[in-house]
């Protein structure tokens, strides 16, 4: 039987890899000796750890009452202090010669104390008699100390509980003078029960380590490789052998993938069983106050890293393989590997934020609901969140097939896996750049005027001004949408492009279409608040940005509904359109994959609104947008639908309510929900998603028809060259 090609490349590139010395060490050795090595390391600085005695000045010994004491000599009362802590403490009890609070502040800074406790005058007088002293005149003592000191904030801490112990035992004094019980001040005390078990503890706090760096371990093994096949073998120049032989480039990739998939597995698995010998030989000698500090993880732990590992490492070698495919060097492909650390990153440790827990909305996001999903299994939950591996499932397998598909599209590229014989070596000018700049833009322009918008409108923000009324609120809004939105894509158009009008698809006006995509808006609206109730349900809201938001309302109720429309409504249209519908998918639309281009659009287009909330409901209208920019060429059509889709959002909230009391029939198609919100009443919303279809269904009928016009339209043949007696004349010329 014939072995497959995928698998002979994949074995190809297995022995590459093994045959370097620089691999094997990385992945095999140094996990097996690194962690083994941190642990006894760890061990043997932590024999420096030592509990340093506290240095306490008390000032103002002399206002202490006599009963119960507070100061015994140079120490705290014994009956203050457990055994264990009595040494830990040293009393000063000098008189300054400065005023108190003075002297604290400068012996503190000279480092000859660490806290200074200073009783007030007249304070064992007051304590004398509580029951005629005003709550307001009871003296207060004032403990001082440098909270960015480690030193100092241990001495505030022991004082305060030392002090908190006094003020007890004061009380009870008191209690037993007027012949009342104690209890009267403390009835109860409450004695916790802790239910979970030793292997439940060690599992919770392995939960919160293991996923996180298994997957960074995942990805770093997947990383090196990839170069080392892709930019590696370019250096090398083994890479055109490779792709004349008579395995396909499907298959090549497939090989690939396999072999850097392998190798991401291995360090993981291998990086695993390093940390927990560790922790199961190491570790458990750590030691606080008899009590051991960690343990060997659960096994049954690994087992399911293992599990989820290997989608994740999938995902990681797809990515990692379509990005060492662009680097001419080996050099320059690892400089790649950062800006997938940085969107990674933030998607693992946001996994780790107290508060954040597995909801539908967060098994969503790709890397962190896989994180999220492994620390309630690992913590013995498994029987709550079984029925997320739906949602996580098809996250996490659609983001390795978009990667696989994008790595396979990079090998069939000639452009990227030839790049390092086709870069040019001349000395770079800013006129023949100008010159030469093409007619539209790029995908690559289109990405990173992308990021940069995203960047300029977060900056944005964080500069943004407490706002007060409604006109400084429009003044803001309109020059933030100008400055962050439509100049930089304005600015980019006409500097990266020679054709800035028709990169912005402002080149063509079509009433009708203008026309209809206004009415198309009205048809789509009930679908749209029906999608964002939706999304509101399943991502709430936060209370204190509700409470924003609402303050926000009663701002625009003050203002003229015209000018809120002026403001809201058209300003957003026009600034976005051009940004996210104009340039960003004129860009992306440039490798004549119209979907992708949508797709990318709506992506930064939901990304640039600040709310989560807003951000996935502005996402799919995105794409139905971008489909109206592809299908009528122009971005006069998506303004208009953009327009009227933002006017009716703000005339439901703003004037709904007063529209159907002057006008009662407004009452079938508009319905008052929760906390008097408007919305469409269910017949509204089902006609419009049948109308919506058959509209959608006569667009893609007109869409086939085209490219079947378009295909059966022969290309005008290319004269052939003269052969024959037609042959030119050749002159041949003699000296």
């Amino acid at each position: 039987m014939r072995t497959p090609n995928f698998l002979l490349v994949f074995s190809r590139e297995i022995r590459d890899q093994l045959r370097d010395r620089r691999t094997l060490f990385t992945i095999v050795v140094l996990p097996m000796l690194l962690y083994p090595l941190m642990g006894t390391t760890f061990t043997q600085v932590a024999q420096f750890k030592r509990e340093h005695a506290s240095r306490i000045w008390v000032i103002g010994t002399q206002y202490l009452p006599e009963e119960p004491p507070l100061v015994q000599g140079d120490r705290f009362a014994t009956s203050l202090l457990p055994a264990d802590e009595r040494d830990r403490i040293r009393l000063l009890t000098h008189v300054p010669d400065e005023p108190a609070e003075q002297a604290a502040r400068r012996a503190i800074a000279r480092g000859l104390c660490d806290a200074v406790l200073v009783i007030p005058p007249g304070m064992n007088v007051r304590l004398a008699d509580l029951a005629e002293t005003p709550p307001s005149e009871t003296p207060q003592p004032k403990l001082i100390g440098d909270t960015t000191s480690e030193r100092s904030r241990l001495a505030l801490l022991r004082v305060e509980r030392v002090l908190n112990r006094w003020r007890e035992q004061l009380v009870e004094r008191k209690l037993e003078q007027k012949e009342l019980s104690p209890a009267l001040v403390r009835p109860f005390s409450i004695q916790g029960v802790d239910a979970a078990t030793p292997e439940r503890k060690r599992s919770f706090g392995w939960s919160k380590i293991l996923p996180f760096v298994a997957f960074l371990w995942a990805l770093t093994g997947a990383f090196y490789p990839a170069i080392d096949m892709c930019a590696g073998e370019k250096e090398r120049g083994t890479l055109e052998t490779l792709l004349v032989s008579p395995a396909s480039r499907l298959d090549i990739v497939f090989g690939k993938l396999l072999a850097v998939m392998s190798f991401s597995l291995g360090t993981c698995l291998l990086n695993l069983v390093g940390f927990a010998i560790t922790g199961l030989l190491v570790l458990p000698r750590l030691q606080a106050g008899g009590t051991a500090l960690f343990g060997a993880p659960p096994w049954e732990m690994l087992g399911w890293l293992v599990v989820a590992l290997i989608p994740i490492s999938a995902l990681f070698s797809a990515v990692a393989l379509a990005l060492a495919s662009f680097a001419r060097t080996s050099k320059e492909g690892q400089y790649y590997l950062m800006p997938v650390l940085f969107i990674c990153l933030p998607l693992m440790t946001f996994a780790l934020l107290p508060g954040v827990s597995l909801t539908l909305a967060t098994s969503l996001i790709p890397l962190t609901g896989v994180i999220l999903w492994l620390r309630a299994v690992l913590e013995g939950r498994f029987a709550e969140v079984v029925w997320f591996l739906i949602p996580l499932s098809a996250v996490t397998f659609t983001a390795c097939w978009i990667a696989i598909r994008w790595a396979v599209r990079q090998f069939h590229s000639e452009s990227v896996l030839f790049a390092h014989g086709t870069a040019s070596r001349r000395r770079w000018s800013f006129r023949t750049w100008w010159k030469r700049r093409p007619a539209h833009a790029t995908w690559t322009h289109a990405f990173f005027v992308g990021v940069a918008l995203l960047a300029i409108r977060f900056y944005a923000s964080m500069l943004m001004p407490s706002l007060e009324g409604w006109s400084s609120f429009a003044v803001a809004q309109v020059l933030s949408l100008v400055a962050t939105i439509a100049l930089p894509a304005v600015a980019a158009a006409f500097f990266l492009t020679r054709t800035p009008w028709k990169t912005l698809r402002l080149n063509r006006f079509a009433p009708g279409a203008v026309l209809a995509a206004m009415l198309l808006a009205v048809v789509v609206h009930p679908l749209g608040m029906t999608i964002a109730s939706v999304v509101a349900k399943l991502v709430p809201m936060s209370e204190s940005m509700a409470h924003q938001l609402a303050g926000m309302e009663s701002l625009f109720a003050e203002a003229p509904l015209w000018q809120v429309l002026l403001v809201l409504a058209l300003a957003p249209a026009v600034c976005e359109e051009l940004a996210f519908r104009g340039f960003l998918l004129s860009g992306f639309a440039t490798n004549n994959r119209a979907w992708r281009a949508v797709l990318a659009s709506s992506l930064f287009f939901g990304l640039t609104h600040g709310i989560i909330q807003q951000s996935i409901s502005a996402a799919i209208v995105g794409l139905l947008l971008g489909t109206l920019a592809i299908r009528t060429r122009s971005l006069w059509a998506c303004i208009g639908f953009h327009a009227v889709y933002n006017s009716l959002t703000f005339v439901l909230a703003l004037e709904g309510a007063q529209w159907i009391a002057r006008w009662p029939i407004l009452g079938y198609l508009w319905s008052t929900g929760p906390q008097e919100q408007i919305g469409y009443q269910t017949w509204a919303t089902l006609a419009a998603g049948v109308v919506f279809v058959l509209w959608m269904g006569v667009w893609w009928r007109q869409h086939i028809r085209a490219h079947s016009r378009e295909t059966r339209t022969p290309a005008p043949l290319a004269p052939a060259p003269p052969t024959g007696p037609h042959r030119l004349p050749v002159q041949i010329t003699s000296s």
